[in-house]
């Protein structure tokens, strides 16, 4: 058995795109031979976080372990999220996260990425 840290100490502040009191943690990271992606980091947000407005690259998932705050897709409107609760952005959007109280997430990044049939999709008022 091998024990890994991946709480803040372990990690990098980050101020990329405005992005303020955001800590990064590193958790993995793969490349195939075709170049495809697959990686994921620990988010740390404290209170009053923002990670700041910018296109995701590749698709994105937002698995938030502790905390509450809010997230904006390409529509720019502000949906509260919460433990227990995953965003998922699509390659291009346009998104921003910010915590008034602090955040926990887990981040997982790849171009095959789709939640799991069995997930229960949250319907957003602004559908």
């Amino acid at each position: 058995m091998r024990l890994f840290s991946f709480d803040q100490s372990a990690g990098n502040a980050i101020d990329k795109y405005g992005s303020k009191n955001l800590v990064i943690t590193p958790i993995m990271r793969l490349l195939d031979k075709q170049l495809d992606i697959i990686q994921m980091a620990c988010m740390h947000l404290d209170k009053d976080g923002l990670i700041g407005g910018h296109e995701a690259v590749i698709p994105q998932m937002f698995i938030v372990v502790d905390g509450e705050g809010w997230a904006t897709g390409g529509e720019g409107i502000r949906i509260p999220i919460s433990k227990g609760q995953l965003v998922l952005w699509n390659a291009g959007e346009w998104h921003e996260v910010s915590s008034e109280n602090g955040l926990c997430a887990i981040v997982v990044e790849s171009d095959q990425l789709e939640p799991l049939e069995i997930m229960k999709e949250i319907r957003l008022e602004t559908e």
